[in-house]
């Protein structure tokens, strides 16, 4: 049972990452296919009609209609990658990453000023340490204790 969890985790991992891809290369096999079918069908016709003529042209244009069909398959699966590139932000390259990372550090450096007397949080940073959750009730367990007396 384990096992066939971790397929299932699987399968919808790669389904996730690839399922355009994988859509669309079951629509060329499908395609495929049927291009074989209506081909075997031709040639059957050809057969129990006695007629051999016109056989190496169909082969032509079956192999003629694989290749568009793969043509079109790469082309297509090219440009939802580009376009996937171009649109995801996560995709972006480690250079305009760490670009991005040394302009936030030059405008923190630059405007640290301007910003802290903008910034009401200002204060709460340049403390050295900040009172924890225990320090705060301690505190008002002995102002309670205070007003009780």
């Amino acid at each position: 049972m384990f096992s066939q969890l971790v397929k299932l985790i699987a399968a919808s991992f790669i389904w996730k990452k690839y399922k355009t891809t994988l859509f669309t290369a079951a629509c060329l096999f499908l395609y495929l296919w049927l291009v074989g079918f209506i081909h075997d069908d031709y040639l059957a016709y050809k057969e129990a009609e006695g007629n051999a003529s016109h056989l190496g042209f169909s082969f032509l244009i079956k192999w003629l209609a694989w290749i568009a069909g793969i043509t079109i398959f790469f082309f297509y699966d090219s440009l939802k990658k580009k376009r996937a590139q171009a649109i995801g932000g996560n995709n972006r390259s480690k250079n305009a990453f760490k670009q991005n990372a040394t302009d936030r550090e030059n405008n923190i450096a630059v405007g640290a000023e301007s910003k802290a007397e903008k910034d009401p949080f200002a204060a709460i940073r340049e403390k050295k340490t900040l009172p924890s959750k225990g320090d705060i009730a301690i505190s008002k367990k002995a102002i309670d204790d205070k007003n009780h007396i």
